[in-house]
């Protein structure tokens, strides 16, 4: 177990050496359509998920995740309390004792490197172009942890939206970054230390496309019927019965216009250690 936690201590390093020079990688891969996550890795990488196929199932398993259905308040979660085992990236199976060769069952860890609510909305639709994510409370074992006066903002990464918890390698306010105030944005948006067992986060969507709100097509003007034909002579001039009317053709034409939106979703590697 020594060791081991020594290893992960140098993957963290390892993996904090190559996050310095660009904000955490994200993919969306797992998710569905307007599916939200918790993206996040633990202070010593022992877990980590960003919304990929390859998060381990062990790890699957914490997540509390939800499906945005519209403009409102949702919640995301990552919960360690019932255990919750590790998995070992060099082996692609659950961590071991390397004493006991038994499962490390982890019901909390220890800080956080980096944290974000990822949204799997397509940045390249017009439709999202005024779409928003914004943090309003980050509880880490029911306390409240979110720093006063700091806001949140939502930017795109990687083909999808995300609002940035906790990433200390994020120096500048994104340039496609929109909050309600950018001036108080900020990558940091917790005050915690030491260790964990439930992350919850709450956010409001708000811009979302609600549906019927594209403009619909104009309906084709109705034709007009064309004018009836003169009445025929009738055969006998003598016959006082009635001429044979004539009739107009009917008909009427409509064609509605429906916008479907498009999502997209980039696979991005994962940090591993």
């Amino acid at each position: 177990m020594k060791l081991r936690k020594i290893f992960a201590g140098v993957v963290a390093a390892a993996m904090a050496t190559t996050m310095a020079t660009s904000a955490f990688a994200a993919n969306g891969d797992r998710l569905q359509p307007a599916q939200a996550t918790l993206a996040f890795a633990d202070g010593q990488w022992l877990f980590s998920q960003w919304g990929g196929s390859e998060t381990p199932e062990t790890t699957l398993k914490a997540l509390e995740e939800v499906t945005i259905t519209g403009n409102g308040e949702y919640k995301v979660a990552i919960d360690f309390s019932q255990g919750i085992n590790a998995w070992d990236s060099a082996l692609e199976d659950v961590l071991l004792d390397s004493e006991t060769g038994e499962p490390v069952i982890y019901t909390s860890v220890e800080s956080v490197t980096c944290m974000a609510v990822m949204v799997n909305f397509a940045a390249d639709d017009e439709a999202n172009n005024n779409l928003m994510i914004d943090i309003t409370s980050i509880k880490f074992d029911g306390v409240e942890s979110m720093l006063e006066g700091v806001t949140s903002y939502t930017n795109a990464e990687d083909g999808i939206y995300r609002s940035t918890i906790l990433n200390p390698y994020i120096s500048n306010i994104p340039d496609d970054a929109r909050g309600k105030d950018l001036s108080t944005a900020s990558a940091t948006l917790t005050d915690f230390a030491g260790t964990w067992s439930r992350c919850e986060v709450t956010f409001t969507i708000s811009g979302y496309p609600e549906a019927g709100s594209e403009p619909e097509a104009p309906a084709d003007p109705e034709p007009e019927a064309p004018a009836d034909p003169e009445p025929e002579a009738p055969a006998n001039p003598g016959d006082s019965s009635k001429p044979n009317a004539g009739t107009g053709a009917e008909g009427l034409a409509l064609v509605a216009g429906i916008a479907v939106l498009a999502t997209g979703a980039i696979v991005v590697a994962k940090k591993r250690k």
